[in-house]
C-alpha cells in the first residue's frame, strides 16, 4: 500500500512507497502521519486528519534542492529550509492559516484534534457543505506559480494573508 506527497517543485502529488528523501537527508527515511506520529504504512490512519507532506518526487528532487537552498551551519546541525519573514528558521508552517511552528511541538498543538487550534481550519470545514477544496494557502502559491488548471499566474497573491 502507498501513499502521496505533493511535490512542490512541480506542483504534482506522487505515490511513495513508504519512504523518502527528505532534506538534509542521505537515505530514504520512513514516512510518518504527522497527527498520529506512526508510520503511514501498516496503521489505519483513517480517524487522522489527512495532511500531505510537501516533497519533492523522485524525478523533481535536484531541482527542489537546488530551490531550497539548504545552508547547514556544521557537522549535527539540521539544515534549515525555511525561515519566517525575520529570517529566524521555522519548522514549518499552515497551508490553511499561513502559521509559522518554531518547534514540532507547535505543530502537534496547532493539529490536535482534528487541528481545532486552526482558526481558518475550523471556519472553513464547518460551513455548511463542508470545505471541498486545498487549504488558501496552497491555493495561493499554486496560484502564484499558475499552477492551477484554467488560472494565469497571480501577481502579488493575496494581500490579507501573510507571505
Amino acid at each position: 500500500m502507498s501513499h502521496t506527497h505533493f511535490c512542490h517543485v512541480a506542483g504534482h502529488y506522487w505515490e511513495c512507497p513508504g519512504t523518502a528523501l527528505r532534506y538534509g537527508g542521505s537515505r530514504p527515511s520512513i514516512c510518518i502521519c504527522l497527527p498520529c506520529g506512526l508510520p503511514l504504512e501498516g496503521f489505519d490512519h483513517n480517524a487522522c486528519h489527512d495532511p500531505v507532506e510537501l516533497l519533492a518526487c523522485p524525478e523533481h528532487r535536484s531541482a527542489g534542492d537546488a530551490m531550497a537552498a539548504v545552508r547547514e551551519d556544521g557537522p549535527g546541525v539540521e539544515p534549515v529550509v525555511l525561515r519566517d519573514e525575520n529570517g529566524n528558521p521555522v519548522y514549518g508552517f499552515c497551508l490553511w492559516c499561513n502559521k509559522n511552528f518554531y518547534c514540532w511541538e507547535e505543530v502537534e498543538a496547532h493539529n490536535a484534534h482534528n487541528m481545532k487550534a486552526c482558526p481558518v481550519h475550523e471556519e472553513l470545514v464547518h460551513r455548511p457543505g463542508g470545505y471541498p477544496y486545498m487549504p488558501p494557502i496552497l491555493q495561493d502559491m499554486l496560484a502564484q506559480a499558475g499552477l492551477l488548471k484554467g488560472r494565469e499566474p497571480e501577481k502579488g497573491g493575496d494581500p490579507r494573508r501573510k507571505q
